[in-house]
């Protein structure tokens, strides 16, 4: 539990937190949620890993909770510096580097996207 006694330190969790919300490098988010390991997430976050490694590409992988859109899965959510979140939809293996390739020009497939 996080205890704000002061200023400062409301003002270092508040800084955390706006971090996560409007990060300063891409930051790709895999729904590894029940339903998402259920599609392949897991399988999804590896190819992403693996991809951010070879390539050496400033982009944040994370594995997160469920989205609540299983009917989609795997969910994939794109936060890229200045530009609204996007989730994209039945993310494959076979996307994961064309999903990198558009975040490095500041876009994201809008086959994909589902909002």
């Amino acid at each position: 539990m996080i205890r704000i006694q002061d200023i400062g330190s409301f003002s270092a969790v508040r800084e955390a937190g706006m971090a996560k919300l409007v990060p300063s490098r891409p930051r790709i988010g895999v729904g590894m949620g029940t339903c998402g390991k259920g599609n392949g997430a897991e399988g999804v976050y590896h190819a992403f890993a693996e991809a951010i490694e070879q390539q050496g590409g400033d982009v944040r992988l994370a594995s997160v909770g469920c989205f609540g859109f299983c009917a989609r899965e795997p969910l994939v959510n794109v936060r890229i510096p200045g530009k609204p979140l996007v989730i994209l939809q039945r993310v494959q293996t076979s996307d994961v580097r064309r999903i990198l390739d558009d975040v490095a020009c500041g876009t994201v497939p809008e086959d994909l996207a589902l909002c």
